[in-house]
């Protein structure tokens, strides 16, 4: 390996613990002669490592992760020290403990791949020489793995260009209502993140009633009429009147706006009838406590339905059974001789089509109908009180009629018969019984008769006797003129 003129040399080798090694030494005369090998001097020596174990191994601890505990510790300063061991049990028995692995340095993850769990472990070194030493303490270094808890997420620490998500999300957005002119909304530049990625939406107004936006663009588009959006297609806000409603809000809360539902979009054929059913409540589930006290618009009654209170029903009748006998319920038709309200009515409700008392809201007009029949009321619209159908103050013998049909007004006596009638149609007249009064055009006739009409033109006076007699042929023509004279 190496020439010497001392007595002592150090060999520097990769030695094996356990392997056995022949020394030969081998002389060097002055003149470069050298001693054969197969008589040098030789010996063999048979390696052994140190023979006492190797300090234990201090500070073990075990902070436990998801999943996971995350075992370190400090190995001891023995020169001859090779590995640290480490060993588990899932209870505190370093009897039965198990080894789980061998490092080199000071420290090792034990992957347990669930949370909850529990182990206990220990640690001791061992040297080169294969010998182990003490274990670093008697009872185990328990540790419990653990799960992702809601308050280990800082609120909003997951940001939205961290997810890779179908759904949009706006950042740094600022609306301002009725700018620059009244009726326009606008927004300042700012971004949209969708699928993960973001995209920065220019600055811009509109009167339009729509805005929305298309996946990479970087303009919102807008819209007077609600736009068909495809599957990269979102609505952002609504205009009404220059004040924005938002769709989707900011990305602290997500939440759906109005604006994204049109009105009525929702039909009752996107809810199944009777989802809720008595099945799904439990008995006696529902109690008093439960339910406040009416007050208005808590009960509404939809069109075409009645709510009615039937005849003979029954106080305490079984509603499972017996519906009819229910003092008061819904029906989707007027029960016969019931009391019925509807969304526009109450009424005493007979038999078939027969209401014989009907107090109706006929847009926003009063009207009472008594007897039988939607052309016979009486309206008041707050001004005007309005008959449809006759007016009389008995069915029989003496008695005043008005009938709005006839446009007349008829008086009868005791025996029931027809005296006077006032007509107020094209040719107005006062018929008297055996007789007739009529007035028409300026004249006044009895019984067809003319007996007086307008006035004549002046008759002067006589002067002597010649005009005597013109002046009485005049006075003569003005009466026969007026009809109080025969021709």
């Amino acid at each position: 390996m190496s020439s010497t003129r001392d007595r002592v040399a150090t060999i520097d080798h990769d030695l094996i613990i356990d392997h056995t090694y022949e020394v030969v030494v081998k002389a060097i005369a002055a003149d470069g002669r050298m001693e054969a090998v197969d008589v040098a001097p030789r010996a063999t020596i048979l390696l052994e490592g140190k023979l006492s174990p190797p300090q234990a191994p201090t500070s073990l601890v075990a902070p436990a992760f998801v999943y996971t505990i995350f075992l370190t510790w400090t190995n001891p300063y023995d020169s001859d020290f090779d590995v640290t061991e480490v060993w588990f049990n899932t209870v505190d028995d370093r009897a039965t403990a198990t080894k789980l692995g061998e490092v080199k340095g000071d420290t090792f993850p034990d992957n347990v791949g669930e949370s909850g769990i529990t182990r206990y472990y220990w640690v001791r070194a061992r040297n080169t020489s294969g010998i182990v030493g003490d274990w670093n303490q008697s009872a185990g270094v328990a540790a419990t793995t653990t799960e992702v808890q809601a308050t280990d997420i800082a609120d909003f620490a997951v940001t939205a260009t961290k997810m890779f998500t179908n759904a949009i999300i706006l950042t740094g957005d600022v609306w301002t209502n009725n700018s620059p002119t009244g009726g326009k909304i606008a927004w300042n530049q700012h971004s949209v993140v969708y699928g993960g990625a973001s995209c920065v939406i220019n600055a811009g107004n509109t009167s339009n009633k729509y805005v929305y936006w298309t996946a990479g663009s970087h303009i919102y588009s807008t819209s007077t009429s609600h736009p068909t959006l495809g599957a990269d297609g979102f609505m952002i806000a609504m205009n009404t009147s220059g004040i924005r409603t938002p769709v989707w809000n900011s990305s602290a809360n997500m939440v759906i706006g109005t604006a994204f539902i049109e009105d009525a979009a929702i039909t009752s054929a996107k809810i199944g009838a009777l989802a809720v059913d008595t099945g799904n409540i439990a008995a006696l589930a529902v109690t008093d406590a439960k339910i406040n006290n009416l007050a208005s618009g808590k009960i509404t009654l939809a069109s075409g339905k009645y709510w009615a209170g039937e005849d003979g029903a029954t106080v305490g009748a079984d509603w499972a059974t017996n519906l009819s006998n229910i003092p008061a319920h819904l029906a989707a038709t007027a029960p016969d001789n019931s009391v019925s309200i509807t969304s526009t009515f109450i009424g005493f409700h007979s038999t078939g089509s027969t209401w014989p008392i009907k107090i109706q809201n006929d847009s926003g007009t009063g009207k009472f109908y008594a007897g039988n029949g939607s052309s016979k009321f009486m309206s008041w619209d707050g001004t005007d009180l309005t008959v449809a159908g006759s007016i009389k103050t008995a069915v029989s013998g003496k008695r005043i009629v008005l009938d709005p049909a006839d446009n007349n007004v008829k008086l009868y006596d005791d025996g029931g018969n027809l005296r006077v009638t006032i007509d107020g149609n094209s040719d107005p007249m006062i018929d008297i019984s055996y007789g007739s009064i009529d007035l028409e055009a300026g004249t006044l006739k009895i019984n067809g008769t003319q007996v007086v009409s307008t006035q004549g033109a002046a008759v002067a006076n006589a002067t002597d006797a010649a005009t005597t007699m013109a002046r009485l042929n005049d006075l003569l023509a003005r009466l026969r003129t007026h009809g109080l004279i025969a021709t």
